[in-house]
């Protein structure tokens, strides 16, 4: 099934519009969560979206969860490319060697393991 053309004529017009990318360092503590979520929520209201409820749910998941296993800290990135939306954590050693660790996509695991 093909969208409406409105649509369409809409995608692209974001896509356009919409490539930019901003990056905060978080030092791993308890206050970098509420810091993650203000972060996310000024740099999309920068970018003139409204909707960021879903957007600071993510951070907070991501920032949650890297806290307690880096040793340094991390760095909150996100980026808007046409109408995709991309929120990642690093580790800031590797963000500093300038490597962005490759994403992967998730395999089911095979019948019987």
């Amino acid at each position: 099934m093909r969208a409406p053309a409105a649509f369409d004529t809409a995608g692209l017009a974001l896509r356009r519009i919409y490539d930019a990318r901003a990056s905060r360092e978080l030092v791993c503590h308890a206050r970098a969560v509420p810091e993650a979520r203000r972060f996310i929520r000024q740099t999309l209201a920068t970018w003139q979206m409204e909707d960021t409820d879903t957007a600071q749910l993510l951070v907070s998941e991501l920032v949650t969860n890297a806290v307690p296993h880096a040793a340094w800290p991390v760095v909150l990135t996100v980026t808007i490319r046409g109408t995709v939306l991309r929120c990642a954590v690093a580790d800031a050693d590797w963000a500093g060697l300038g490597i962005d660790p490759s994403p992967r996509t998730a395999r089911l695991p095979e019948p019987g393991q």
